[in-house]
This record gives C-alpha cells, sequence and structure tokens, in this order.
C-alpha cells in the first residue's frame, strides 16, 4: 500500500476499527510535516479502552493493489503518536467505500477495480 508516495508495509486491516490512523513513525517517513496537519480535540477510544489524544488528522492520496489491478482513493488518516507494531490502521468504514474483502487466515485483502479484482496480500514474515 502507497500512502502520499511512501510506501507502508505494516497496515492492519481494522474490521473493529471505526477509524483510519496513521502512527506518526510512519507520517515522519513521509516527510510531510506536523505543520500540515489539522488540529482536533476529539480523543480516540484505543482497542485496550484507553483514552487517545490525536496529534490532528489530514487527508492523503492511498493506492492499493498492483496496477493494473489497483485502486486510488484519499483518505483521511488521523495521527497518533504511540508506539505500534503497525505503521497504518485501515479501519471497518474504507473497507466498505472500497468495497474491499479481508480474510486475516489467508493474510490477503480483495477489492473490486475497473479492470477486475485486485488484491493486497499479506506477508507472513512481517506479521509476526
Amino acid at each position: 500500500m502507497r500512502i502520499s508516495d511512501c510506501e507502508v508495509h505494516k497496515v492492519f486491516v481494522g474490521t473493529g476499527s471505526s477509524a483510519d490512523i496513521i502512527y506518526y513513525g510512519a507520517y515522519k517517513m513521509m516527510e510531510i510535516g506536523k505543520d500540515k496537519l489539522i488540529s482536533t480535540n476529539i480523543p480516540l477510544i484505543s482497542f485496550s479502552r484507553d483514552i487517545v489524544l490525536p496529534m490532528g488528522y489530514i487527508r492523503l492520496p492511498v493506492r492499493i493493489g498492483t496496477y493494473p489491478k489497483d485502486s486510488q482513493v484519499y483518505m483521511v488518516f488521523i495521527v497518533v503518536d504511540l508506539p505500534s507494531a503497525h505503521d497504518a490502521i485501515l479501519g471497518r468504514p474504507r473497507m466498505k467505500a472500497l468495497m474491499a474483502v479481508a480474510s486475516p487466515v489467508h493474510q490477503v485483502m480483495k477489492f473490486p477495480t475497473p479492470r477486475g479484482s485486485g488484491e493486497v496480500l499479506g506477508n507472513q514474515l512481517l506479521a509476526r
């Protein structure tokens, strides 16, 4: 998956997440700068039920899949400065908008494109 022209490998497909999240470590690699973040004071509730205050949010281009069976969309990411094994979380609303279906068992996400069914394959070594 490419987010803002940066290859992002560790994306958690969060079927239980209602938000699209990008962790600050991955955001820094994109060299966009904190000044581009839109501030927000709306807290998030983490998977562990902790309250998390985001750094802000930003709209970024995202490309999923491999040409010619790829899709490009713009996504609003909430940026959080927390330690994580992942670079980003793709939430349930975005999955629905992409009409994507994820199979964690098979480590694959499929979605329709004008040129047929696109897919993103997981990496077993990165998933450990």
